[in-house]
Parts: structure tokens; sequence; C-alpha cells
């Protein structure tokens, strides 16, 4: 079956090239940034892959991993980043209450 390429979705295109326009800073700056929002990044473009792969591709079988792999990927990832920004805060502000006793 030859690739329709009417079946993809303008929108849907659009957030896939920049997802992959996205990958040059993420690239660049990998060794400075936290590896979950690497993982975050990564799971956000697998999602955008497979959102525009079900339109040519068994829709409902790559609609589910897209939203169980790609977004819950991203989800989790997200809420570990603010999960250990929130702690690191924590114990910044608990260091700095410390060091006002003395």
């Amino acid at each position: 079956m030859p690739l329709d390429i009417a079946a993809l979705n303008p929108p849907e295109l659009v957030v896939l090239l920049v997802g992959l326009g996205g990958l040059i800073p993420v690239a660049l700056y990998a060794r400075d940034l936290p590896r979950w929002v690497i993982a975050a990044y990564g799971f956000l473009l697998f999602g955008a892959i497979a959102t525009n792969v079900e339109h040519v591709l068994w829709y409902d079988a790559v609609n589910a991993v897209e939203h169980g792999v790609g977004n819950l990927g991203a989800g989790i990832a997200f809420a570990l980043i603010a999960y250990r920004h929130g702690r690191r805060i924590r114990d910044t502000a608990d260091d700095d209450a410390s060091t006002e006793d003395l």
C-alpha cells in the first residue's frame, strides 16, 4: 500500500517537524541537562512520531502506543522533574534556615 500523504494531519506534522528541530539544542546541551529532561523530550518526540504514523499504519494500535508510551512516559518524567526540583528547593531552604540559627 503506497503512502497517502493526504492522510497526514498538517498540525500534527508541524509538531513533528518542530520536535525534530528541537533535537538540535537537546543534543548540544545533553551534558548539561538532567537525564529526566532528555527522557521527557524523547517521550514527547516518540509521541509526535507515533501521532503521524497512526494515520497510515494500524491506527488503533499505534494510537494506544502513542498515548501509553509517549504521553504517559512524558507525564511521569515531568512529574519526576518537578518532584526533584521541589526537593532541591526544600533542601536549600532547610540549609539556609539551619545556618541562620548559628
